[in-house]
């Protein structure tokens, strides 16, 4: 979705926001696989913070977009939904990550 956004950018964008919108959506998934290879629940919980780092960064991207009028808020309001949707999932996982460590610590 947000790779879609970019491509609606203007030309003169290609190089500035659109490829920050680009490496930040693929941040976010990145990190996660990152940390779950790891095999290590304190690696997997810093991924998933830096996850959600690049979930803030996608955020403020995208919400940049209208204001500079690049795009109109309807065109990136599917994107911001699915970007809040993301953020919920990924606390839930970072919790349940800080779960299982305290299990075993316990």
């Amino acid at each position: 979705m947000c790779y879609s956004v970019a491509s609606r950018l203007p030309t003169e964008e290609r190089y500035g926001l659109a490829s920050q919108v680009r490496r930040a959506a693929v941040s976010v998934p990145s990190n996660i696989a990152e940390g779950h290879s790891s095999g290590s629940d304190g690696m997997l919980k810093r991924h998933l913070q830096i996850s959600l780092g690049s979930v803030g960064e996608l955020r403020t991207h995208l919400e940049l977009i209208p204001r500079l009028g690049l795009l109109q808020d309807t065109e990136l309001q599917p994107a911001l939904e699915q970007l809040a949707r993301t953020t919920q999932v990924l606390h839930g996982f970072l919790r349940s990550v800080r779960a299982k460590q305290v299990k075993k610590a316990g």
